[in-house]
């Protein structure tokens, strides 16, 4: 919502108003605003991240530093092998990635279309927040749904679905 609030021409007019700055002219004056604030919210989550401790855990004594990350990139190793010989984790994993992607990139392209129909900048983030809700709304039922038949089903099902949404 804040995101979309930056572009709005007439919410930055106010703002600036109220800090006594030159009142924004057009959305071309306002393109680095949200870009300066994104940066400043990932400075923040940078800093709390390099803040984090891990609770102290004692080593084996029989082992070092290099044996565990060692053991540890075994175990990675390992994982992906059985990803890659168990064709249904494969097959859900690369359903999911195209999918996942597929639907970021039409997500990405819905502000142009918003703008293309004369949908004011400023209800960008109310249609986000929205659709969000029903999200919510609907995990449950899609919960529902995917125990109550077959795997198999489901995936074919909930891809239709996603197409049948692409091309409306």
């Amino acid at each position: 919502l804040i995101g979309a609030a930056m572009y709005d021409v007439n919410f930055m007019t106010n703002i600036f108003h109220f800090l006594g700055l030159a009142e924004p002219e057009s959305t071309k004056d306002l393109m680095r605003i949200p870009v300066f604030a994104t940066l400043f919210v990932a400075m923040i989550a940078i800093y709390a991240a390099i803040n984090m401790r891990e609770e102290k855990k004692l080593m084996p004594s029989d082992q070092t530093k290099l044996a565990t990350t060692i053991s540890s990139l075994k175990l990675t190793i390992d994982a992906g092998k059985w990803v890659f010989a168990t064709p249904y984790v494969l097959f859900i994993l690369l359903y999911y990635s195209l999918f996942e992607h597929t639907s970021r990139m039409f997500l990405t392209m819905n502000s142009q279309y918003y703008l293309a129909i004369d949908i004011p900048i400023i209800y960008f983030g109310f249609i986000g927040a929205g659709i969000s809700l029903l999200k919510i709304i609907l995990a449950g039922q899609s919960r529902r749904l995917a125990e109550s038949i077959e795997p198999k089903t489901f995936i074919v099902v909930m891809g239709l679905a996603s197409m049948a949404t692409y091309y409306w």
